[in-house]
C-alpha cells in the first residue's frame, strides 16, 4: 500500500509537470505490479478491494495524456487519483487500531519501504552517472510516504532514536529533492544505503507476533519493482 502512494505520488507530481511520458509507468504499477501481492492481506483482513479505483486512475491519467489541455480531462484526472489515493488510505485504515497506530508495526513497515528504496537508488546509478530515471523517481516517491509514515508514530519513540530517524530523512530528502532527476547524483548510492542502515539501527523491534501475516516480505516488494511496466 505504502509502495503504491509512493508510485502514485511521482506520478502525479510528473503529471503536475506535464512530464506524462515519464508518469506512466509510475500511474501503471499499482495496478498491474503492486495489487497481486496484497490480496491476500486485504481477504485475511476482510477489506474490499480496489482495483477497479486504480484501474479508472490509469483511464484518466491516459485520456488526459491525449488532451492535456483539456480541462475536462484534467479534471477527470484529478478526481480519479483523489479516489485512487483515498482507496489506498482506505485499506491501511482498515486495519486494526492496535497495528496502524503502534510503532511496533508502522516502524518495521517504514524499514522496509526503506529497503526498497535502496534496491531502487541502487539501480538508479551506474558508475557515478544516472541510468535509470524511473528508479530514481520511485525513491523520490517511496522517502516520502515512509516519512508520512513515520510523522505518525514519532511520539511513541525515544528522543534519541526520533533525532537518529529524523536526520537521516532529513539526509534522504536532500539526495532526492525533487521528483525530476538532477543533472548528476547528489550523492551515489552507499551514501543513500547508510541513511537507511541509520534508521534501520534506530528501529528497535518490539512485539514482531503483531505483524505477523500482515507485511509482504521486502524480498517480495523488491520482486514486484523488477518486472517492465506498460501503459
Amino acid at each position: 500500500l505504502v509502495l503504491m502512494k509512493g508510485h502514485l505520488r511521482a506520478a502525479n507530481e510528473l503529471t503536475d509537470l506535464g512530464e506524462f511520458e515519464k508518469a506512466a509507468p509510475h500511474m501503471g504499477h499499482p495496478a498491474e505490479e503492486s495489487y497481486e501481492p496484497i490480496v491476500p492481506f486485504l481477504e485475511a483482513n476482510n477489506i474490499p478491494g480496489f482495483l477497479t479505483a486504480l484501474q479508472d486512475l490509469n483511464t484518466a491519467f491516459l485520456a488526459f495524456q491525449a488532451a492535456p489541455t483539456n480541462g475536462d480531462a484534467e479534471a477527470a484526472y484529478d478526481t480519479a487519483y483523489i479516489s485512487a489515493i483515498a482507496a489506498i488510505d482506505g485499506a491501511f485504515n482498515a486495519l486494526d487500531e492496535s497495528l496502524k497506530t503502534s510503532s511496533d508495526f508502522i516502524l518495521p513497515l517504514i524499514d522496509q519501504v526503506l529497503a526498497v528504496t535502496d534496491f531502487e537508488y541502487n539501480n538508479a546509478i551506474a558508475d557515478g552517472v544516472f541510468v535509470e530515471e524511473v528508479e530514481y523517481q520511485d525513491s523520490y516517491g517511496f522517502i516520502r510516504e515512509a516519512e508520512l509514515l513515520y510523522e505518525t508514530v514519532k511520539d511513541q519513540i525515544a528522543p534519541d532514536a526520533q533525532t537518529a530517524i529524523e536526520t537521516a530523512f532529513d539526509a534522504l530528502e536532500a539526495i532526492l529533492p525533487t521528483v525530476t532527476l538532477p543533472d548528476a547524483p547528489i550523492a551515489l548510492a552507499p551514501a543513500l544505503t547508510e541513511l537507511v542502515e541509520e534508521i534501520d539501527n534506530a528501529v528497535t523491534y518490539v512485539g514482531e507476533g503483531l505483524i505477523e501475516g500482515n507485511l509482504v516480505s521486502s524480498a517480495t516488494l523488491i520482486e514486484t519493482e523488477q518486472t517492465p511496466i506498460t501503459v
